[in-house]
């Protein structure tokens, strides 16, 4: 008598029918999810302005959902939108702003769009707060060619004539990521500011073009921290506090230069314009009536730290004629031809300015790591050699890592034999140069670190002034990246949650953020308030001012 089989095809049925309720289920998913990718792809890259950068400065804003309004009661409400309009109410009408945002997006596909966008809207500034959702989206590295203009990026700039290409890949694949990084704590971003303000990062010592806008800390901020000069308070984002020790330091010294150009930084820290340009006028006066080679090198100073570069340019090819010696109009000179890509003359006025430092290990490493910078696209082991010699020298390892170039640690330590560093100082670069490019650290935090560095790079050789920012939440591996790759690059960098809170003041956070984290109305209003003032102070009126 046989065994009847009935029960096993059953149970295979069960498992089929099972099967095929799985697929036709993730199908489906599919489905919905690529139609809501190809929604949101037709809204993307939408001017706030109808004008074109022909007629008109350009505001540029790259970022992800944050940038593209989710948790908004309509698309006019999305920050870049609200900035335009802040802009126009404060009779900017000669600056458009343009939006280049997805939700999900990555440091990945930005730095892929970004070519393009630049050859389209020629932008003045670009704002760019990117990186939350490389945490949970894992992008691989990506390293674009040398940006060459529009002919370069002739390939990749189909968006420059209309839209970019639709992105096909698996969002059902993406969605899990979303959802595993959400359950581990990466994928969403919370419900509004925490309680007090996050540590603010270093700043790149005298580096007054890397050094954020900001305001004092709100009410109820720990008490001022010591500091041993002003530039150390600087760093540590208190302009408040650097500007109370300048001051001090001209009631013993009425005509120091110095004291005055860090007064420009100060003020211009604080939002105070008007002082800022007292002293600018003050330091003008005395170059015209007792020049100096100090007087007309604090001069130059306090004209980049206002963004006059220009002026400063003009002013330290002339005065340099009288004082040739001057390593500070000489740097001067490099790093304004630098920023206008006048790469011989920056070359060669770097080399000069080093040429003159005696005596001073750490100014000539901070003029070491501008160096490095200048050479970097020309002769990528003198930049390294540079930036080396400026930690062997300096003594820069508290003062962050701006100027790093990207390098191998097998690259650093063959460099560090030709220096003959002692072991334990030798150690000390290897273990601040790990750090810095995160050779030590998660994978994708070196990764949005390379694709912030380029996107500045990038933006550099297209003419066009980078600002980098972080979020209106706090998210960790945004937090430390962001200025860190800011002070590196030398570019300003916008901490945004302690002005939040300094905005707040003690209101209800809820007003200003949606339950999944994102802003609302009110708070990418807020947002936009910051980069309109932000903006407001690196451009000049003036119609297609670039």
């Amino acid at each position: 008598m046989s065994t009847s089989p009935r029960p096993q095809r059953g149970r295979s049925r069960a498992i089929l029918v099972l099967i095929a309720v799985t697929l036709g289920t993730l199908l489906l998913l599919e489905t919905v999810l690529q139609a809501g990718a190809a929604v949101v792809w037709l809204s993307q890259e939408t001017p706030a302005t109808t004008a074109t950068a022909d007629d008109r400065a350009t505001i540029l804003c790259v970022g992800d959902s944050f940038t593209y309004g989710a948790g908004t009661t309509a698309q006019e409400f999305a920050y870049p939108a609200q900035l335009q309009s802040l802009l126009r109410e404060g009779g900017r009408d000669d600056i458009g702003v343009v939006s280049c945002a997805l939700p999900g997006r990555n440091s990945r596909e930005a730095l892929e769009q970004l070519d393009a966008q630049l050859v389209r809207y020629r932008p003045s500034l670009v704002y760019v707060m990117i990186g939350r959702n490389d945490q949970w989206s894992k992008p691989a590295r990506l390293e674009l060619p040398e940006y060459q203009g529009g002919v370069a990026a002739a390939a990749s700039v189909a968006a420059a004539a209309g839209r970019s290409s639709f992105r096909w890949e698996f969002r059902t694949v993406r969605l899990g990521k979303w959802l595993l990084g959400h359950l581990r704590g990466g994928g969403d971003a919370g419900s509004g500011l925490p309680p007090g303000t996050p540590p603010a990062a270093a700043a790149a010592p005298g580096a007054t073009v890397a050094t954020p806008a900001t305001a004092t800390p709100a009410p109820g901020a720990a008490p001022d921290p010591v500091v041993s000069n002003p530039w150390e308070a600087i760093r540590m984002q208190r302009p408040d506090i650097a500007r109370r020790m300048w001051e001090d330091a001209l009631v013993e010294q009425p005509e120091n230069p110095w004291a005055h150009a860090g007064l420009v930084t100060a003020c211009r820290g604080l939002g105070d314009a008007a002082a800022a340009e007292q002293h600018v006028d003050w330091l003008r006066e005395l170059v015209a009536e007792k020049p100096s080679a100090p007087a007309a090198g604090a001069l130059v100073g306090a004209l980049q730290a206002m963004g006059a570069d220009h002026e400063a340019l003009e002013v330290a090819r002339a005065q340099v004629e009288q004082f040739p010696k001057s390593a500070q109009l000489w740097e001067a000179i490099a790093w304004v031809s630098f920023q206008n890509k006048d790469l011989d003359t920056a070359r060669d006025a770097i080399d000069r300015a080093l040429a003159h430092i005696v005596n001073d290990p750490g100014w000539r490493a901070n003029v070491l790591r501008r160096h490095s910078i200048i050479w970097r696209s020309q002769d990528r082991q003198k930049s390294l050699r540079s930036y080396t010699e400026a930690l062997v020298v300096g003594g820069i390892f508290e003062k962050g890592g701006w100027g790093v170039p990207t390098c191998t640690r097998e690259e650093l330590r063959e460099i560090l034999a030709e220096f003959d560093v002692a072991p334990e100082k030798a150690k000390r670069v290897e273990q601040f140069m790990a750090k810095t490019l995160g050779w030590d650290g998660s994978e994708f935090e070196a990764t949005l670190r390379d694709h912030l560095r380029q996107i500045v790079e990038h933006c550099r050789a297209a003419g066009s002034r980078p600002v980098l920012m972080t979020y209106p939440v706090p998210f960790a591996w945004v937090e430390s990246t962001v200025p860190a790759v800011a002070n590196a690059q030398m570019v300003p960098w916008i901490h945004v949650v302690p002005k939040f809170v300094e905005r707040l003041a003690g209101a209800d956070s809820s007003d200003y953020f949606v339950p999944d984290g994102h802003c609302s109305d009110a708070g990418y209003g807020m947002l936009a308030q910051i980069v309109a003032e932000d903006a407001a102070a690196r451009m000049t009126p003036g119609p297609g001012r670039r």
